[in-house]
C-alpha cells in the first residue's frame, strides 16, 4: 500500500484523492490468477499521479474487501472538502448474481472463500459502493472507474447542457457528480505490439488522458462524459461495450480532468474515420451517405425519459438535425424496460416517433383529484391510509370519499399493473341545509363534532370558529348549555355558565392552546394521543410512545437473511423502558424550533425533516429542551432495534406480515421520494416507517465490530466521528431496510434520505 502526493492540475478542485485496486492473483481457486490487471493498475496510478492526485494503491493480497472499504471509509472519507474529488479504480474479476429483474453485481477481492458465508459478506456488492458514495457525499465530483466484467443500470436523465454551451465547464462544475464507467460483461484483453497485456477499458482511459486525446470539443478539459464517448466507439469496435452509470447524489455535474488543447486536429481526423460496431446483431449498420440532414422528433411514454444516441457524440435535443445514416436509440426511465431500436434518416427525412416504454413496476400509483378537494378520501378494503398517488399491487380497491353536507362517493376500481389510475370523482350537494357550517376534514386530525341540541341560536347565523380545533372538555352533554363565547353565536355569548367548574376548565384549556398556537406555524398534522402510553409535546406536537424494555437477541439472526459482517454476532442485550417518537420528526416540527426547513423534498410540512447532520440535531434538541421543559436525545443503536423489532421480536422489517410493501418505502416504491410520514401500516408498536422512508440517525458512533465490544444492559458505543444510522430508506433496494442493517455516517453528513426521531427521557 502506497501514498503519493500530487499538485492539483486545474483551478476547479482543492484537492484530488484516489483510490486503485490492482488484483492478479487471488486466495481462492474458484477465480483464476489475471497477471494484467495489477500492471493496469499500476499504469494507472501513474497518469493519476501525473494529474496531481494523492494515489493509495492496494495490490494483490493488500486489496482484502476489509481494507479496500475501510480505505475508502478511514482513510479518504473525513479528510475531504466540499471542493474535492475522488477517483476510484478496480481492475480484477467481477461477479454477477441473477436475482430477479435487478441482478446483484460484485467484485471480487482478494479474500478467500468461506462456504458458510453468503456472497454480500466476501465480495463487495454495488450497494457497499453506493455507501461509500454516501459517506463522501460532501466532496464535489467522484468517478468510479470499474475495469471488471460487470454491468450497471444508468438512472441519469438528459441534463440538457451542450458541450458547445458558452457556460458549459461552469454548469458542470458547480453541480456535484457520482459517475461510474465499467467494463461492461463482456471484459476483453488485447495485446499490443509491445507485447503489454492490457484490459481494453483500461487501455483506452489511458490514451484518453493522453496529450487530450479525449477533449472533443477542444476546451482544455476531459468530462467524464467526453472520456466515455472516447472510450465507448473504441472499445465497442475490439469487442467490447463499456456501461456508464451514476450514483444516488448525482446532480448532473462531470468529473474533470484537465488536458492540452494541442493534440485535438489529429484526434478529429481520427474520430472521422472511425466506425462504430454493433455489438448487439450479426450485420452493420449501412454507412452513411453525405448529403442534407434530416431532423430527429422523439417523443416518450412516460414523458421525461433519457434519450441517447449511442454511436455518436452530442447528446440527443428534440428536433436534432442528424446527417443520413442509421442511428442507435436508447430509451430508458427508472422502473421501466430499457428500449434500444435502430433508426434510418434518409435525405431531408422528418422522423416523428413516439416510443413507448414497458413499466418493470410490479405496483401501480392512484390519484384521486375529489371536487371539493377538501372531501375525505379512504380506500375501504386495505389498511394503510390513502395518500395522493400512494403505491398499490394490482387488484380491486374500494374508494369511498366524503364530506358533510354531500353526498357520498363510493366505486370499485381496478389497478392493473405498471398502470398508473387517476379519477377526479365530483360530489353532488344534498339538498337539505344545515343551519350551521361544519368544520371540514382535514388529515391527520381529529374531526370535533358539536351536538345540535346544545345549539340554540335566536337566529339561524353559521357558527364562527377559529382555526384551532375544540377541544374535547368545551363538548358540553346533552343536558347542559355551552357557555364558550368562541363557539356560541354572538347574542348567547354573554349567557352565564351553569356551573362555575366548566368556564375553569374552559379558560385554562384555552389559554394552554393559545400558547402553544403561537408556536405552531404551519400547523401540525398530527392526532392527539389516543391513550395513556402516549405522550405529546406541546411546543411541536411531536408524539412519543411508551416502549416497555426488556431483553432480545440484537443483529441478524435466523429471521433475517442476507445480513452484511458487521450485523454479527447475535448476542443478547436489555434495554430500560422508554419513550420514542411514534413518527419520524417532521419538517414542520424543525421549523417550529430551528426557524428554517433545510429540507430538499419540501413536498409538505408533514414529511420527515432530511438534510439534517448528527450535529445539527444536538442543537435542535438542545433548543427543543428549553422550550418544551423536557429532555431529548437520539436513540441508542440497540433501543432502535428493540423498538424496530415490535419489542425484540424475530421480525425481519419493522411490521406484521411479510409484504414490505405494506410497511416501508424504498427504491421500488417510492418513486425516488420522500413521503408524508403515517403513511404505511405500523409495526406492533404503533411505530410508524421504521423501515424505509428516510434512514435514521442513532445517538452511537459507528464501529464495525461494536456487536464484540457491547455490554449486556444498555449498551452504546460513543468514541468517533461516525455515527449509527439504521432503518433504511427510500432509496435503498427493501433488503435494505431490514431491522438489523446498519451503517455509519460522519457527524457531519446531510443528505435527502437521512432524517431522525427522538428519544424522550423520564425525569
Amino acid at each position: 500500500m502506497t501514498l503519493k502526493a500530487g499538485l492539483a492540475d486545474d483551478s476547479y478542485y482543492n484537492k484530488s484523492y484516489a483510490i486503485v485496486v490492482g488484483i492478479s492473483k487471488y486466495a481462492s481457486v474458484r477465480w483464476k490468477d489475471l497477471p494484467y490487471a495489477r500492471s493496469d493498475a499500476e499504469n494507472v496510478a501513474e497518469v493519476l499521479q501525473q494529474k496531481g492526485f494523492e494515489v493509495l494503491t492496494l495490490y494483490d493480497r493488500d486489496a482484502t474487501r476489509h481494507a479496500i472499504l475501510a480505505r475508502l471509509e478511514k482513510n479518504i472519507a473525513p479528510r475531504l472538502e466540499p471542493e474535492d474529488r475522488v477517483f476510484f479504480y478496480f481492475s480484477g474479476h467481477g461477479y454477477t448474481k441473477n436475482n430477479g429483474e435487478i441482478p446483484d453485481t460484485y467484485l471480487i477481492p482478494y479474500d478467500k472463500e468461506n462456504i458458510e458465508m453468503n456472497a454480500s459478506q466476501i465480495y463487495i456488492s454495488m450497494s457497499d459502493l453506493e455507501r461509500q458514495s454516501k459517506l463522501m457525499s460532501i466532496v464535489k465530483h467522484q468517478f468510479f472507474l470499474i475495469d471488471a466484467p460487470i454491468n450497471v443500470i444508468d438512472q441519469t436523465n438528459n441534463n440538457g447542457i451542450m458541450l458547445t454551451d458558452p457556460d458549459y465547464l461552469k454548469k458542470v462544475t458547480q453541480k456535484k457528480a457520482r459517475q461510474i464507467l465499467t467494463a461492461g460483461k463482456n471484459k476483453i484483453i488485447v495485446e499490443e505490439n509491445t507485447e503489454t497485456v492490457h484490459n481494453v477499458l483500461s487501455k483506452y482511459f489511458a490514451k484518453a488522458l493522453d496529450k487530450g486525446k479525449a477533449d472533443i470539443n477542444g476546451d482544455g478539459n476531459i468530462t467524464c462524459l467526453e472520456l466515455c464517448s472516447y472510450i465507448t466507439p473504441r472499445a465497442t469496435n475490439e469487442g467490447q461495450k463499456p456501461d456508464y452509470a451514476t450514483f444516488p447524489g448525482h446532480d448532473m455535474g462531470e468529473f474533470l480532468f484537465f488536458s492540452p488543447k494541442s493534440i485535438r486536429k489529429k484526434i478529429a481526423e481520427e474520430d472521422k474515420e472511425l466506425e462504430i460496431v454493433d455489438l448487439t446483431v450479426d450485420k452493420k449498420a449501412p454507412p452513411i451517405v453525405d448529403i442534407q440532414e434530416g431532423r430527429l422528433y422523439l417523443k416518450t411514454v412516460p414523458e421525461n425519459a433519457r434519450i441517447r444516441i449511442l454511436n455518436i457524440v452530442p447528446p440527443y435535443r428534440y428536433g436534432m438535425m442528424l446527417s443520413p445514416g442509421n442511428y442507435k436509440i436508447e430509451v430508458s426511465k427508472p422502473g421501466y424496460q430499457t428500449n434500444i431500436q435502430w433508426f434510418t434518416i434518409a435525405n431531408q427525412d422528418r422522423i416523428h416517433e413516439t416510443i413507448k416504454l414497458s413499466s418493470l413496476r410490479t405496483y401501480s400509483q392512484l390519484f384521486i383529484s375529489p371536487d371539493p378537494s377538501d372531501a375525505r378520501i379512504r380506500i375501504m378494503n386495505i389498511v394503510p391510509p390513502y395518500s395522493h398517488g400512494m403505491s398499490l399491487q394490482p387488484g380491486r380497491y374500494l374508494i369511498e370519499i366524503d364530506k358533510p353536507g354531500y353526498k357520498a362517493f363510493k366505486q370499485w376500481v381496478t389497478i392493473s399493473k405498471g398502470k398508473d389510475l387517476t379519477i377526479t370523482p365530483v360530489l353532488q350537494p344534498k339538498k337539505q341545509i344545515t343551519t350551521f357550517k361544519e368544520k371540514p376534514y382535514q388529515t391527520h386530525r381529529k374531526s370535533t363534532e358539536i351536538k345540535e341540541s346544545t345549539l340554540k341560536p335566536e337566529k339561524q347565523e353559521p357558527i364562527k370558529t377559529k382555526k384551532q380545533e375544540v377541544p374535547e372538555t368545551k363538548i358540553a352533554k346533552s343536558n347542559e348549555t355551552i357557555s364558550d363565547p368562541e363557539i356560541l353565536p354572538k347574542n348567547q355569548s354573554e349567557k352565564k355558565p351553569q356551573t362555575e367548574q366548566i368556564k375553569s376548565v374552559l379558560q385554562k384549556d384555552q389559554g394552554e392552546k393559545q400558547a402553544v398556537a403561537e408556536k405552531l406555524k404551519p400547523e401540525t398534522y398530527h392526532q392527539k394521543p389516543t391513550d395513556r402510553n402516549q405522550w405529546q409535546d406541546p411546543t411541536t406536537g411531536m408524539i412519543f410512545v411508551f416502549v416497555n424494555g426488556g431483553c432480545y437477541d440484537m443483529g441478524c439472526g435466523k429471521w433475517s437473511s442476507q445480513c452484511d459482517p458487521d450485523e454479527y454476532p447475535v448476542h443478547e442485550v436489555c434495554v430500560n423502558d422508554f419513550w420514542m417518537g411514534q413518527f419520524e420528526v417532521t419538517q414542520n416540527e424543525w421549523q417550529i424550533i430551528m426557524g428554517k426547513n433545510p429540507s430538499m423534498s419540501a413536498y409538505g410540512s408533514h414529511y420527515p425533516v432530511e438534510k439534517v447532520s448528527w450535529n445539527d440535531i444536538q442543537t435542535f434538541i438542545s433548543k427543543l429542551g428549553k422550550q418544551s421543559n423536557q429532555k431529548f436525545r437520539l436513540p441508542t443503536e440497540a433501543e432502535w432495534e428493540f423498538a424496530c423489532r415490535s419489542g425484540g421480536k424475530q421480525q425481519k422489517y419493522s411490521g406484521k406480515g411479510i409484504d414490505i410493501n405494506h410497511f416501508g418505502w424504498f427504491k421500488e416504491n417510492s418513486m425516488f421520494i420522500t413521503h408524508g410520514v403515517g403513511v404505511k401500516s405500523p409495526n406492533l408498536l404503533d411505530l410508524f416507517d421504521m423501515s424505509g422512508n428516510v434512514s435514521e440517525w442513532c445517538q452511537d458512533t459507528y464501529q464495525s465490530d461494536a456487536y464484540k465490544k457491547h455490554r449486556k444492559h444498555n449498551p452504546q458505543v460513543n468514541r468517533g466521528n461516525v455515527k449509527v444510522v439504521r432503518g433504511g430508506d427510500w432509496s435503498d433496494q427493501y433488503n435494505h431496510l431490514r431491522c438489523s442493517d446498519r451503517r455509519g455516517y460522519a457527524s457531519n453528513l446531510k443528505s435527502k434520505d437521512l432524517g431522525f426521531r427522538l428519544i424522550r427521557i423520564i425525569k
